[in-house]
């Protein structure tokens, strides 16, 4: 039987590839995620999975590099079989003005031959809903939530088109919900007649719409967007699905447990203020003494070594206010020491780690080495269990920051445990 993968999906960091991917397995297509393109794990399958998702870093990067990136990864996903790309970015459209979404889409595009795909960053889960081409967060739009505050992309627009018009060369169409399938469809021929690429960007304010939308563009060789698309287009993909023999018996083990957090996000922040009225141990990083002491690190890690579900956080908000601090990058040093946090965990016997902020996530990962995972089960929408294929009984959880309800790291401790 030929080799195919029914989703290949490229995803902008690596908590968007763990959320895009949980959303791909809810829907039971077997789904692996890989960190990178460099993994030729899938080369000596008998049979391949249904979905791949490729982790990149891509959300922050020159637009030049993140293009070049995600087209390095869409080219070995059709030269493993792939059916259909998806790229996958956040639900809050995090984009500078010159991208990165704009740029990657644009190219994607090129590459691909395609005259038109989606934009399509709605989260209902989550309360990202888009309406009339404008994106809103939990009822308010986008520029007045709290996005609108974000320490690297701070989001002061909220329409789709306003958005991607600085950083991407093609217009957007809006279709709005309430317009009929005739009118969308010939607002389609309409654009496909005038330009040689553009954008579709439709209303999906809630599950009903998601599914039509899913429907409406299943076909399409490319469509972007956030999780909330892919749950249903996995649900009509499914259809195409064979028995492959694809599967993984999970082992049982004892778990210790460390919660590493260098999210400073509202969400976060109230999650770690409800662990702390649980009574579990919280430590803050100090970031002078991250800067200005060498053995301060391993002198803190050495004090909490055996302790279980210990949390340890980056310092208070207003450290982070600045990117700089004595002439480093507040961010870099932070990621730089979870990383190692990571490491010493790992090394001293802990198999269960969480993390909590997208960037200290695709950090802590890189530190640990893994290229490989299964999906497990989801402790909240979009962020499930991972499972090293490299070392099937280590269990870790990656949040982006706004992920997740306020007792989110006691419900992925007692999942892991």
């Amino acid at each position: 039987m030929k080799k195919k993968i029914l989703i290949g999906c490229i995803a902008d960091d690596f908590t968007g590839a763990g959320d895009a991917a949980s959303f791909i397995a809810s829907k039971g297509l077997n789904t692996i995620l890989l960190n990178g393109v460099e993994s030729d794990y899938l080369t000596d399958m008998e049979q391949y999975p249904d979905a791949v998702v490729i982790a990149l870093k891509i959300r922050s990067i020159p637009p030049e590099e993140a293009a070049a990136e995600s087209e390095k990864a869409y080219r070995w996903l059709v030269r493993m079989g792939a059916e259909h790309i998806y790229y996958k970015y956040c639900s809050t459209f995090d984009s500078t003005p010159k991208g990165n979404i704009g740029p990657v889409a644009d190219n994607l595009m090129e590459c691909m031959d395609v005259p038109f795909t989606v934009l399509c960053p709605a989260l209902p889960v989550n309360g990202r809903t888009v309406e009339n081409g404008t994106i809103y967060v939990n009822g308010v739009k986008l520029s007045d939530s709290p996005m609108k505050n974000h320490p690297l992309n701070p989001m002061t627009k909220s329409s789709i088109p306003e958005l991607m018009s600085p950083q991407s060369k093609y217009p957007c169409v809006v279709l709005r919900g309430g317009d009929s399938s005739d009118t969308q469809r010939r607002m389609i021929k309409e654009a496909s007649e005038a330009y040689e690429h553009f954008y579709v960007v439709p209303d999906y304010a809630d599950d009903e719409e998601g599914k039509k939308v899913a429907e409406a563009f299943a076909d399409l060789k490319l469509i972007t967007g956030g999780s909330g698309l892919l749950e249903h287009l996995a649900g009509i993909y499914k259809k195409d699905i064979q028995e492959r023999g694809f599967s993984f018996e999970e082992p049982e083990a004892e778990r210790k447990t460390v919660i590493l957090s260098g999210s400073c996000s509202e969400a976060t922040e109230m999650q770690i203020n409800e662990y702390k009225t649980e009574g579990q141990e919280i430590v803050e990083l100090n970031l002078k003494r991250l800067i200005d002491e060498p053995g301060y690190l391993l002198e803190q890690w050495n004090k909490l070594n055996g302790h279980n579900k210990v949390l340890i956080k980056s310092s208070a908000k207003s450290d982070r206010i600045e990117p700089e601090f004595n002439g480093r990058n507040i961010p870099e040093v932070f990621e730089k020491a979870f990383s190692e946090l990571s490491i010493y965990a790992k090394k001293d016997g802990y198999k269960g780690i969480i993390v909590a902020g997208g960037e200290t996530s695709g950090a802590v990962i890189k530190a640990l080495g893994y290229h490989s995972f299964w999906i497990g089960k989801s402790i909240a929408p979009g962020v499930p269990i991972l499972i090293p294929v490299e070392e099937p009984e280590m269990r870790l959880v990656l949040k982006s920051g706004n992920f997740g309800g306020s007792g989110f790291f006691s419900n992925a401790i007692r999942m892991i445990e």
